[in-house]
């Protein structure tokens, strides 16, 4: 059976039990939990918290979205073919040992060496600023901390909890692979960061 036709089935599933209990429940005059009593007393009835069509004996407003499900199951199987990203953890790997070849120990993983995500790399350049860098490359896209914290140019939230010293911390750099990375953009991006890097001032 396709994905598709499960989507649909578990659906149409859901709403004949559904609907079947809701008729039973009436049939039998068994009072709803789910539903507001009467009033008594003349008092004006509650209003409903989803307001549409009377589905299911009045119970809700709405049916499940058949389209949304159906897009929702196309998508997880267009991700299942690149999940765990071998080739950009692969690209990542090989973007941090250039690193570490061209920078020696002016340059600091920031992060666990191996339980950590396989497409982005947080390195901190010693005595650097990474927004003085990243000034320096055009035509790079990265960012110095997260996206929320962007604008700002002060030691990163989380890497102050990680107690990383400012002296490194500042100089800290976040860059995004993708399925599209080439190795050549690496190389390239490590030429720009050695020329970056050099001419950049020093964390004051």
């Amino acid at each position: 059976m396709s994905w598709y036709c499960a989507v649909k089935l578990n659906s149409a599933a859901t709403e004949s039990v559904a609907g079947l209990c809701g008729r039973l429940r009436d049939r039998l005059r068994i009072p709803d939990p789910d539903r507001p009593s009467q009033p008594s007393r003349g008092d004006p009835a509650p209003d409903r918290d989803l307001h549409g069509a009377g589905h299911e004996s009045g119970r809700r407003a709405g049916t499940e979205n058949i389209l949304l499900d159906v897009g929702l199951g196309a998508a997880c199987a267009l991700a299942e073919s690149w999940v765990g990203m071998e080739p950009v953890r692969q690209l990542r790997d090989l973007f941090w040992n250039l690193l570490r070849e061209r920078f020696g120990s002016n340059v600091v993983l920031n992060g666990h060496p191996d339980e950590r995500l396989p497409n982005t790399l947080n390195v901190s350049f010693v005595n650097k600023v990474g927004s003085e860098i990243l000034a320096r490359m055009e035509g790079v896209a990265a960012s110095t901390g997260s996206a929320c914290h962007s604008g700002s140019v002060e030691l990163s939230p989380v890497l102050k909890a990680m107690n990383i010293a400012p002296a490194i911390g500042m100089g800290a750099i976040r860059f995004s692979l993708g399925r599209t990375t080439k190795r050549e953009e690496i190389e390239s991006t490590v030429a720009l960061l050695t020329k970056a890097v050099a001419e950049s001032p020093a964390f004051a």
